[in-house]
Formats: structure tokens, sequence, C-alpha cells
């Protein structure tokens, strides 16, 4: 396979759709695994190297939930034409296809990885590895999350980063400017206003809903908030109440930093003069339920 036939399988993966629930799974267990072929890693690896890893990145970067399955990627990529899923011997079988369990998986010695084409291309050509991850990343998580991930995995995106980060993270120009303009060019949280000359320094427009996540480039799905208070918020650590006061969550823990945060905790933040404005509910339950560590 080409250069292009092989990113537009990363492009295609078939992710669980249910209403707006994020479901990482796939993307994230995926670039784990590019991680490994950058790294030199054997091209298929075991259930038992990839399940603590990709359970602390759904527990870092996916939507809080009760309970973590990392067996579902494993198995359910095998479905994508870019997966190998190699055992000791066929599993039974199970209603409806169902996964195995991780139990399942460590008494077959089950391994699993990209197809040897796809590997060997990837290793000769590192890249189109970044491009592949850049793919990943920028489909599946806003760009304040980019690098997190990828150091948490130990994956080097130098190559692709920074031209495609411009090329992508620059949509829409209007909604910077008619996010920050609603806000009177001040974070929604703290006040930050610093400027120099006319340019915000600092100042970003954040979207609510991740537009990942099909959140629209419109302004009561924006909030004008300074950098760092952007990247609280992607992380999830902070959320707004249906009062629009913000709260911080109870996982968020620090001293000194956290400390200075405290005094936002529970206040109003700052709103638009025009009602209409304002951030839409809709997309403030979204982040609550699919972003907020709460």
């Amino acid at each position: 396979m080409d250069r292009e036939e092989i990113l537009d399988l990363f492009q295609h993966i078939t992710v669980w759709k249910k209403g707006d629930q994020r479901a990482p799974h796939k993307p994230l267990l995926l670039l784990i695994m590019l991680a490994r072929v950058q790294q030199g890693n054997d091209r298929l690896a075991s259930y038992d190297e990839i399940e603590e890893p990709l359970e602390k990145l759904l527990i870092e970067f996916g939507p809080s939930r009760k309970s973590i399955h990392p067996e579902l990627p494993f198995w359910y990529l095998q479905y994508d034409d870019l997966w190998e899923l190699s055992t000791d011997a066929p599993f039974r079988k199970r209603p409806n296809n169902r996964q195995p369990s991780p139990k399942e998986f460590r008494d077959m010695d089950a391994h699993a990885g990209f197809r040897q084409d796809i590997y060997s291309h990837f290793y000769h050509h590192p890249t189109d590895l970044t491009s592949a991850a850049q793919e990943l990343l920028y489909q599946h998580f806003p760009s304040t999350l980019h690098e997190d991930i990828a150091d948490q995995i130990g994956l080097d995106l130098s190559t692709e980063r920074e031209k495609q980060l411009v090329s992508r993270t620059v949509r829409d120009p209007a909604f910077r400017q008619a996010v920050l303009a609603a806000y009177e060019y001040r974070c929604a949280v703290c006040s930050w206003d610093i400027r120099i000359g006319d340019t915000p320094v600092g100042l970003e427009a954040a979207h609510i809903k991740w537009v990942q996540a099909g959140g629209p480039d419109v302004v009561p799905n924006g909030l004008s908030l300074c950098s760092l208070h952007h990247k609280l918020l992607d992380r999830g650590a902070i959320t707004l109440t249906p009062e629009y006061r913000m709260i911080i969550s109870e996982q968020a823990v620090g001293d000194c930093s956290l400390e200075t945060q405290l005094p936002y905790h529970q206040n109003p933040i700052v709103l638009p003069v025009d009602h209409r404005e304002y951030p839409d509910q809709i997309y403030l339950e979204w982040h609550r339920m699919e972003v907020y560590r709460g």
C-alpha cells in the first residue's frame, strides 16, 4: 500500500457512536501502536502490554465513565483494514461476536498490531507515521491535548507537528474574532485581558463542544479564555454549571497552582452583553458529560 492509501485507512476507522458520546478507544490504541513502531518495538503486542497504557490514556483523555474497557479496541480494530489479531487457538463463538474478556485474551496469548505491510511502511517512512498520528489526534482531540497525549506514550510528533498544527487549528478566524469580541477581549473566568498594541496576548476562543465531536463555530459554543483556562477546560479540570458558574473537578489536585484557581470555584463567569451569545446549555451539558472529570 502507498502513503495515501494507508493514511486514508486512518482517516476512516470505524468509531462507535451513540448520540454525542465520545469513544476514543480505537484512536488511542492506534496512537500507542504508532509510538511502539517509532520506538522500534515488535509489530504485534500482547494484550498485557497494551492494557495498562491504554487504560491510563482512557482515564486521562477519555470521557469519565464508571468502567474502562481497553479490551474493546484490541478486538474490534480487526474489522478495520489495518489491524491483525493473532492467537494460539480460535476463540470460542459468542453471541453477536462480542469481544473476549481480558482473561480470554491472556489465556489465548492474544497479540495484535498493524498489518505487516503497514508496519513496514511506517518503519521505513517515519514521516508518514507522524502524519498518521497527527491525523488521529486532529480528528478526535482538540489541539490543546495533542502534546499531552503524545508525551504520555512517548510519541515524537516533531517531524510534522508545527506544519500541520498551523494548517489545521486555524479553522475559522471569524469564530475567534466573534467570540473574543462577545466577551470584550477578556477571559470569561479570570478576566485576563493583556494586549500588545491592539492584539490580545494569551487569549483564545475555546470550543465548549469540540469540533471533533461536531461542535459548531458559533459564539454560543465558544468561550473567551486565557490559555490556562482553555487548557483546563479541554482537560476536564473545569466546567460550567447550568447557571454559568465555573466549577473545579475534585480530581484536580495540586498545591500553590490549585490554590490560585480556588477563588474562581463556583464563581459566575463573565458573560456577553447580548444574552443570545451566552453559552448554549446543550453544549455545556455535552462538556459536563463527555469531558469534565466530575
